[in-house]
């Protein structure tokens, strides 16, 4: 392959542009006979100019960095510390220059304080206090209105029981069974459902029903649960049985006014409309008209207040 060299010299230059010039004569006598068409042609040789190729040599540690590339690291190489001889039960010790640890007067660490454990408090076993039915100062306790109030003071209601007027503690329709009472958007569990009723447990109690309700389906409350005590499962279970009940001609009777009578007749149909089902649905309409449907659409169980006697509470609704 020809290397092509640069021009240096007049001679050089007037033998190229006289090579130019001939082809360029040439090809302008030939295109004059055609029509008039010019064509340039050029020398098949070209000038390139090569720059001088660099000098190379070997680059030493000591020679300054390039600004061009990473500076080149150290030929000297740095070992890591070798493992501690000594076990980890010297703490506190000072390191030699091998990293090792230096035994000596150093103790091993003292071993960790066992936890503190907390004296547990004993169970308190629940006692049960008789009923207000059952005591021998029944009779005596009712005629003075002090000693019913003092009498009363002695026991408490259960929190979920308590009477609330717009925020109950649970959430309890009287048409629905009291698996469907809920806090906070949880069924009650059988632990809670499992508690006394009252604070002492009583072996019983008494619910009374609303004024727009016959004094005599009165409810008088039984330790079914355990058999010991009235829990708040009793309470809920056994309210929503005597509200069950179906009414007969002498109940219907007891309501004062035709409007009163409408609106219990208006209560039944919805109680059973409530059911999708078409077999739920038959069943409710068949089974007719019930204790509940007296309460005249206010089934919202919103507690149990406090009456005048010892162990009896008022039903309040909503």
């Amino acid at each position: 392959m020809n290397t092509p060299r640069s021009i240096n010299s007049p001679g050089q230059f007037n033998l190229v542009s006289s090579c130019f010039n001939h082809h360029y004569e040439h090809s302008n006598h030939n295109t004059m006979t055609g029509f008039f068409k010019k064509k340039v042609r050029f020398s098949r040789t070209s000038t390139v100019h090569l720059p001088a190729t660099p000098q190379l040599y070997r680059s030493r540690s000591d020679s300054p960095a390039s600004s061009l590339g990473p500076i080149t690291p150290p030929s000297a190489s740095i070992g890591l510390p070798g493992p501690t001889p000594y076990a980890y039960g010297y703490y506190g010790a000072p390191y030699d220059g091998a990293h090792a640890v230096v035994p000596g007067k150093y103790q091993a660490a003292p071993p960790a304080p066992p936890p503190a454990r907390l004296p547990l408090a004993p169970v308190q076993p629940i006692r049960v206090a008789p009923s207000s039915s059952n005591s021998p100062h029944s009779s005596s306790s009712h005629n003075s209105r002090g000693s019913s109030s003092s009498s009363s003071q002695r026991f408490a209601i259960h929190r979920y029981l308590e009477l609330a007027s717009s925020h109950p503690a649970i959430v309890y329709n009287l048409l629905d069974h009291p698996s469907m009472a809920a806090r906070h958007h949880y069924t009650l569990s059988p632990a809670v459902l499992a508690e006394p009723a009252t604070s002492p447990a009583l072996s019983s109690l008494t619910v009374k029903m609303p004024t727009s309700l016959p004094s005599a389906w009165d409810l008088q409350v039984a330790p079914r649960a355990n058999g010991s005590f009235v829990t708040l499962g009793d309470v809920l279970e056994q309210l929503y049985a005597q509200l069950r009940v179906n009414i007969n001609q002498r109940d219907f009777d007891h309501l004062r006014s035709s409007a009163e009578r409408k609106e219990a007749t208006a209560a039944y149909e919805r109680r059973y409309r409530r059911y999708r089902a078409q077999d739920a649905y038959t069943r409710e309409k068949k089974g007719g008209m019930k204790r509940v449907d007296f309460l005249r659409g206010k089934t919202v169980f919103l507690g149990l207040g406090r009456g005048k006697r010892s162990g009896v509470w008022i039903l309040n609704t909503g």
